[in-house]
């Protein structure tokens, strides 16, 4: 069952008391240490990208070399090669989904639909996990080692959140499972204030940014991605903190990057994905236009269809997969074994035999420039396509040193695409969003060649149409114009083509949306995440509030019994309570299950009904300490001869001093003008009405119930 985060703030008075206590310096050092976290999320991240960079290449060029000696050993034989190839890739990618299934299901994928969901607040368990980064990290090193096709920035942008989340909170639990608890956290004054859903979503949204600088070398594009495509709570004063992480995960990786070649500290690599170099007055005319707007319509066309087809698939896997563990290893079984023989037989079989162009390569030994069956002094140029990693393949298409033929283009589009649709959503740590990338690169450069010579008046340039139609599929597919634009303009260091990437971006959204709204949404329908869109459907609007609220309340009087307190936790599964007073039946405020529980942990009931004075008080430290893993009220046995009071200071009370704080925010949020403001609300009317997030959520996917 998915339950939901609560990013409301709980002013009780015990809050108000803490933030009256705070001195000015306090606050000062509270909010230095948010930027402190910031930082350290950013170079983690940029740590973590760079470690799956080195660790993906060594596997990679490891099985290559091998590869090649057992031809060169052979005298370029077919099968001893091949099998070698094809069973390597497989055993690596058969690694990586063992590690998904049998440790961290929630690894699997690319996560940044979960991430996503977990940011407007549905609680995914275990999305956050320690265990999930490094079955994550470990996972699409051995994905892409094996020859998927899979990318590496969508498992950076789940696993920067994932660090977001565990240096916000100030400890990984997995580590506690392990190691013992000791070892698992640490305790400090400023930094349990940030131990709560809302700060941690604010956390896990710049972890998000640093994925995505640090995967195309774009803070403001991880920023703007953060914005428009993963939280729909969004509070001004984090767009700094924001930058500053992605500016410090890109420089990281890039300063980690210089130093492979002994060339510390020149920064000419910011990202994972580099757009080639040859962009600088790459050149572009009004008179092309038209032609722009054709590659736009196609890769909406073409990202709505791949769309479809990934959700087909999302749907059969959740049908048949889900309880059957077999089914995803002989799933990924399958399509590495088929992938490592397509790659491997199609250059063999239909090879492009291309001379070194310069004399340097020829003692090369790598993906690009792989001899694969030709002759002495060339290379196979179809392997270059197929054999390369996709960011080298994505360089290679938006590079005018290279040159493809229009049928090598042909034959690697529809590959790039097939495989790149069964792989995503299969039970290992995957991307989509390089792949996709690379995918649009062959087309629109295809675009590019074909009409070149048609139209010579036009001064085409096949990079641009590339780029092009790399911006156009990938628009057609996530839909997120603004962030995406971003991305691609700081990919390519060239403001000059923002114009018609923004363009093609834009309007491959709109046909895209004519048909579905995005990959992301289209996992939110098989997923079941209770998403709210920004408006409400229309045969809601003549709904009232009463038509999607329960009668039948679960509710508390302000002094219970241990025995009822327990009996409505272990019978319900409300997050949230509404607290009666005895004496005239109004309502007193709510209260939260987590703060039931742990006052239960903390045995802070009374005897007797004249002890209420001299209960327990549980301060605030202790709820921090226990989040976000509250005791559970199952196995543990409570008195029943006891009164529980449920205290004041831990109700969210209606009075004037919390309704100031909770109208200033209201109103900075949303500017409305009017408040209408109640001291006591009257509960017990004629009849009660009670709503939570799950009846909203209901009347938003159309569930209409009536009660």
């Amino acid at each position: 069952m998915i339950e939901s985060l609560d990013y409301d703030q709980i002013e009780n008075r015990l809050l108000l008391r803490e933030l009256a206590a705070d001195r000015t310096m306090f606050r000062k050092v509270h909010q230095f240490w948010g930027w402190i976290v910031v930082a350290a999320v950013g170079v983690a991240t940029g740590l973590t990208a760079f470690a799956v960079l080195k660790a993906a290449n060594f596997l990679t060029d490891l099985k290559f070399k091998w590869t090649i000696n057992l031809a060169d050993e052979c005298d370029d034989c077919l099968w001893k090669p091949l099998l070698f190839y094809v069973f390597s890739g497989v055993i690596l990618c058969l690694m990586s989904v063992f590690l998904t299934v049998f440790i961290q299901p929630a690894a699997g994928g690319g996560g940044i639909s979960q991430i996503k969901g977990y940011l407007n607040g549905v609680k995914i368990p275990n999305i956050v996990r320690l265990s999930t980064y490094f079955v994550k990290v470990i996972g699409v090193t051995l994905a892409i080692a094996g020859g998927l096709v899979v990318g590496k920035a969508s498992p950076m942008v789940h696993s920067g959140a994932i660090i977001a989340a565990g240096f916000l909170q100030g400890q990984f639990l997995s580590l506690g499972n392990v190691f013992g608890g000791r070892f698992a956290r640490f305790r400090m004054g400023i930094a349990s204030r940030y131990r709560n859903d809302q700060q941690k979503r604010d956390f896990i949204a710049a972890g998000v940014a640093a994925g995505i600088a640090a995967s195309y070398g774009a803070p403001l594009g991880g920023l703007l991605f953060a914005i428009e495509d993963s939280a729909s709570f969004w509070r001004q004063k984090l767009i700094w903190r924001i930058c500053l992480c992605g500016a410090l995960s890109a420089f990281t990786l890039n300063f980690l990057v210089s130093g492979i070649d002994n060339k510390w500290g020149l920064l000419v690599r910011p990202g994972l994905v580099k757009f080639g170099d040859a962009f600088t007055n790459g050149g572009f005319t009004a008179w092309q236009f038209p032609l722009f707007l054709l590659i736009a319509i196609i890769g909406g066309l073409m990202g709505s269809l791949f769309v479809a087809g990934n959700l087909l698939m999302a749907k059969m896997r959740k049908k048949y997969f889900v309880k059957r563990k077999w089914l995803p290893i002989l799933e990924v079984f399958v399509v590495s074994l088929i992938t490592g023989l397509s790659v491997y037989l199609i250059p063999y079989l239909a090879p492009v035999c291309v001379p070194f162009q310069n004399e340097t390569w020829k003692n090369r030994v790598d993906f690009r420039h792989f001899r694969f069956y030709c002759k002495e002094g060339s290379y196979n140029q179809m392997a270059t396509l197929f054999f390369a990693s996709q960011e080298g393949t994505m360089e290679d298409l938006l590079s005018k040193r290279r040159e493809f033929a229009m049928w090598e283009l042909l034959v690697f589009v529809p590959f790039q695409l097939f495989f790149a649709g069964i792989t995503s959503g299969m039970a290992i740590p995957s991307g989509l969003l390089v792949p996709s990338l690379v995918a649009g690169a062959a087309y629109g450069r295809a675009m590019g060649q074909l009409l070149l010579p048609l139209l010579p008046q036009m001064q085409i340039e096949p990079v641009v149409f590339a780029l092009l139609g790399a911006s156009a599929m990938l628009s057609g597919i996530f839909r997120t114009p603004i962030s995406l634009t971003a991305i691609i303009i700081e990919g390519t260091s060239d403001i000059s083509l923002s114009l018609p990437i923004m363009f093609t971006v834009f309007v491959a959204k709109w046909v895209g949306d004519f048909f579905d709204s995005g990959l992301y949404n289209a996992v939110y329908q098989v997923l079941k995440y209770p998403i709210l869109p920004w408006d409400p459907p229309s045969w809601a609007t003549w709904l009232q509030a009463r038509h999607v609220m329960k009668t039948n309340i679960v509710k508390m009087k302000a002094v219970e019994t241990v025995e009822n307190v327990v009996n409505i936790l272990r019978n319900s599964t409300h997050n949230g309570f509404p607290v009666i007073r005895e004496e005239d039946n109004r309502f007193a405020g709510i209260i939260l299950r987590s703060q039931l529980t742990m006052l239960l942990k903390e045995n802070a009931f009374v005897y007797s009904r004249e002890d209420i004075r001299n209960q327990k008080e549980v301060p605030l430290e202790t709820f921090r300490s226990a989040y976000p893993r509250f005791p559970s009220i199952n196995n543990k046995q409570h008195p029943t001869q006891h009164e529980a009071l449920l205290p004041p200071t831990l109700i969210l009370g209606l009075c004037h001093s919390i309704a100031s704080i909770r109208n200033y925010r209201t109103r900075r949020k949303t500017r409305i003008r009017h408040f209408h403001l109640s001291e006591w609300i009257k509960l017990l009317h004629k009849r009660q009405y009670c709503g939570t997030g799950k009846e909203t959520s209901q009347l938003a996917s159309g569930w209409r119930q009536w009660y």
